[in-house]
């Protein structure tokens, strides 16, 4: 009896230290699991300069360059065959500029960015673009024309997107 008593406490001990590393495992591969990451980019050039790519995300490129006034000409792309994107500009005299297209997709034209935008050219917008597959990326993005950065003659593009 008193083998059976303790090959049950054993028994009981070994059902615990499985749990406890269980739990620690389980809490180390959460702390390890990859959540949303923000990442940044910028802009800086002047007129008639080379298209740069700001970034590329789960299909999504962004690019710039700056046109003969110094004024920024930004694009969307996508590798995606099935994508949406939608989002809005807001200009520096607060008119609203909506960025909509639910056929984006490999096949199609880049979509500006900075659209129907006249005079001085700053502004700031949102941006959010998904793909059939589930690929969400989340954009904040601001452009001015020259002079900017305290009289600079360049053009900038700048901001942040989110990725999973």
């Amino acid at each position: 009896m008193r083998k059976l008593m303790s090959t049950r406490g054993l028994g009981a001990l070994i059902v615990s230290i499985i749990a406890v590393v269980a739990a620690v495992v389980g809490t180390a591969g959460a702390a390890n699991s990859s959540g949303p990451v923000t990442k940044t980019f910028n802009f800086i050039n002047t007129t008639n300069n080379k298209t740069t790519t700001l970034f590329t995300a789960d299909g999504l490129s962004v690019n710039a360059r700056c046109d003969p006034l110094n004024a920024p000409v930004i694009f969307a792309f996508t590798s995606a065959f099935n994508a949406n994107l939608l989002g809005h500009v807001i200009d520096g005299s607060g008119r609203l500029h909506l960025i909509a297209n639910d056929a984006f997709n490999r096949f199609g034209k880049g979509v500006s960015l900075a659209p129907n935008i006249a005079g001085d050219r700053d502004a700031s917008g949102t941006l959010v673009y998904e793909t059939f597959a589930g690929k969400v990326v989340s954009v904040t993005y601001a452009f001015d024309n020259s002079p900017t950065l305290g009289g600079k003659k360049v053009c900038t593009v700048y901001g942040s997107y989110v990725v999973k």
